[in-house]
């Protein structure tokens, strides 16, 4: 084991650092905010990019070798890998879903705007997934060299894809309905404080939220996850070992940036998201699209870009 190599248990005994909200976002943090949402390809920032705001010099050199590997043709292909790996078995689930959703009565263009969310962080986690594992692994001491494949290196067009407007809705600015959801869901999840951003998205739908959250919570309490989570781990860290481009922020780098104790905290939020939040989230999405659309649905992003796909640049 290197010198450069961050310890596990204690990285993840560490708090999470406050976020960094897009709202509140200024200078320089503000400009890689929208150089995320261009190359993410999503009109939002995500969780893990927010947290490691806190820390503006590592984001920074962080973000400076992530967003060509984010943006490349390798990460789009792996991503819609890591989505083909499935939902859980929902076995009669998705027609009891289906059926209590219409008993709700929903406009179609709100059934409209709730798709086109949860296919936007059915979209945008996996491939976040491949980058936060490759940020980790060189803090770890285990830097990504690039394979140097130009044709992998190529990037797909930058832009927010034309989708919906994603409000996260928290306790102060949910209904009292979505706020009892959430706190369930908060509960049922080890995110250290953290709320699940899908689940924040999905809290202007109180009803809906609490229509997915009772039939995922049994769904999700089982011992297949675990086995799913597992294989997505692992899969993504050989998706993060084929990047194109150097990954190479080493803790020995990070620390004249942002200290010892900054270096530990920001290992604690990758090893959080690489283990034990984004894996999971990425499974109960595709769970969660399986029960609205179907299994073969949940395995393929509508959004994803392709070779040949008309629109796709």
């Amino acid at each position: 084991m290197s010198d450069d190599r961050v310890s596990p248990p204690d990285a993840a005994a560490l708090p999470l650092p406050p976020e960094v909200a897009e709202a509140e976002a200024r200078d320089e943090i503000a400009r890689i905010y929208e150089e995320i949402r261009q190359a993410l390809r999503s009109p939002n920032v995500n969780l893990v990019y927010r947290l490691l705001a806190s820390y503006p010099p590592y984001l920074a050199a962080a973000w400076e070798q992530v967003r060509p590997n984010l943006a490349s043709r390798y990460v789009e292909r792996e991503a819609e890998r890591l989505r083909a790996l499935g939902p859980l078995d929902i076995g009669s689930s998705g027609a009891s879903f289906r059926r209590d959703l219409a008993a709700l009565g929903l406009p179609d263009d709100e059934l409209g705007r709730i798709r086109a969310t949860i296919d936007l962080f059915n979209y945008a986690n996996p491939k976040n997934l491949i980058v936060v594992t490759a940020l980790h692994l060189a803090l770890d001491g285990r830097p990504i060299p690039g394979s140097g494949d130009p044709e992998a290196g190529r990037r797909v067009p930058e832009g927010p894809l034309p989708a919906v407007e994603v409000r996260l809705l928290d306790a102060r600015s949910a209904s009292p309905e979505a706020r009892a959801v959430l706190d369930e869901i908060l509960a049922a999840h080890d995110t250290a404080g953290a709320m699940p951003s899908v689940y924040r998205a999905l809290a202007g739908w109180p009803a809906f939220l609490r229509l997915t959250w009772e039939t995922l919570r049994p769904l999700v309490a089982g011992a297949e996850i675990a086995k799913r989570v597992r294989r997505l781990i692992d899969e993504a860290e050989r998706s993060a070992l084929g990047l194109p481009h150097p990954l190479s922020l080493s803790r020995a780098e990070a620390e004249p940036l942002i200290g010892p104790n900054g270096t530990a905290a920001v290992g604690a939020v990758l090893q959080r998201f690489r283990t034990g939040m984004i894996p999971p989230m990425i499974v109960e999405i595709h769970t969660l699209k399986a029960l609205l659309d179907g299994a073969d649905a949940a395995r393929r992003s509508p959004l994803a870009w392709r070779a040949g796909k008309v629109g796709s640049g």
